[in-house]
C-alpha cells in the first residue's frame, strides 16, 4: 500500500513539473538577460520624416531639423551637435545619423536602445515640434559573437501604436526597411515598406 501511494505521489509530482514547463508563450526567446544592463542594437531601418506633400522635413545642412531621440516628452530638446560619425546631444543615449537614399531623400537612423533586464523599451523621437512614441519588444538568444554573448532580436517596433518593423518579417537581402512618418498638422501618419 505504501508503494502504491509513493507511485501516485511520484506520478503527481512528475505531472506537475511537466505541465509547469509548458507555456503558450514559448517562442524560443529569452525575455531578459541574466544581469541585465543597458545596450544598443544596430538595425536596418531608415526613418523618413515627411510633410503633407511628401517632401522631407529633414534638411541635411540644418541640424535643427534633425529628429532627436529622448527618454520622455518633458526633455528640453537642444539643437544636436554634429560630429564625424553622426550627431548627438548631451544626455542622449546614442549616436544618430542622417543619410540620403539613392533617390536623394534624407532619412534618420539610430541604434535601438535596450534594457536587457526586460523585453520592452520605449522612447520618444522629437521632430517638427512633436513627439512620436517608439515601443520596442525584444527577444534574446545567447551564443552571439562579441559583446556579452547575447543577441537582441527586434520582435516588434511600434510607432504611435502602429507596428512597422520586426526582424522576423521577410525582405530581400541587402535591403532596408523604410518607415515613413508623415506630419500633417497635429497628426502623424505612419507606415513601412520592405
Amino acid at each position: 500500500m505504501k508503494t502504491q501511494k509513493l507511485w501516485v505521489l511520484l506520478l503527481l509530482l512528475v505531472g506537475v513539473l511537466g505541465f509547469s514547463g509548458c507555456s503558450d508563450d514559448d517562442d524560443g526567446y529569452y525575455h531578459s538577460v541574466p544581469g541585465g544592463g543597458e545596450a544598443a542594437r544596430a538595425n536596418t531601418v531608415h526613418f523618413y520624416y515627411m510633410n503633407e506633400e511628401g517632401g522631407s522635413l529633414i534638411d541635411k545642412s540644418l541640424p535643427a531639423t534633425y529628429p532627436v531621440p529622448c527618454a520622455d516628452k518633458e526633455t528640453q530638446i537642444p539643437v544636436p551637435e554634429v560630429g564625424e560619425f553622426g550627431y548627438y546631444y548631451p544626455a542622449n543615449w546614442g549616436i544618430c545619423q542622417i543619410g540620403v537614399d539613392e533617390a536623394g531623400m534624407p532619412f534618420f537612423s539610430c541604434y535601438f536602445p535596450i534594457d536587457e533586464s526586460t523585453d520592452t523599451y520605449s522612447f520618444y523621437v522629437y521632430s517638427n515640434d512633436s513627439f512620436d512614441r517608439f515601443d520596442l519588444t525584444y527577444g534574446y538568444t545567447n551564443g552571439a559573437i562579441g559583446g556579452d554573448g547575447w543577441y537582441a532580436h527586434v520582435l516588434s517596433l511600434k510607432i504611435n501604436g502602429r507596428h512597422v518593423y520586426s526582424d522576423e518579417e521577410k525582405r530581400k537581402a541587402g535591403t532596408y526597411c523604410k518607415v515613413y512618418l508623415q506630419k500633417t498638422g497635429e497628426d502623424t501618419r505612419v507606415w513601412s515598406e520592405y
